[in-house]
């Protein structure tokens, strides 16, 4: 599987009015639709960021933090790999897998305690 990018991303939030602000007062994203706890904001990139207040139904599931989908160069290879790695009730089986994702949720983590202490983290400098 060739992940090439992340095409879309969402997070649910208590603060749906303040984040919509943020986003599009301080970030400068293009709100391209919204209703009533829900938003989806356009990056430069052409990619999407949705934000889902706490009336959205459509969103209920997302209750673990932000979510992203990440674009493949070969979609059926990347549902046979990801198939393999994953049961039926999405528990992941692959040991390497697991890893991984403790692995970012560790960098996740790290990076909010950054931003929340020092206003920034190492990923809002700009690359030397």
């Amino acid at each position: 599987m060739q992940v090439t990018r992340i095409g879309w991303a969402g997070t649910r939030t208590g603060g749906y009015s303040a984040m919509a602000d943020f986003l599009t007062a301080v970030l400068g994203l293009t709100l391209a639709r919204q209703e009533p706890d829900f938003a989806v904001l356009d990056l430069p990139s052409g990619d999407t960021f949705e934000v889902f207040g706490p009336s959205d139904q459509d969103h209920q599931h997302f209750t673990t933090g932000p979510v992203v989908g990440f674009v493949v160069e070969d979609l059926p290879a990347a549902v046979a790999q990801a198939w393999r790695a994953f049961d039926e009730d999405g528990r992941i089986r692959d040991d390497m897998v697991a890893g991984q994702l403790a692995a970012l949720g560790a960098e996740v983590v790290r990076a909010a305690r950054q931003m929340a202490a020092q206003g920034r983290c190492d990923y809002s400098e700009p690359w030397q």
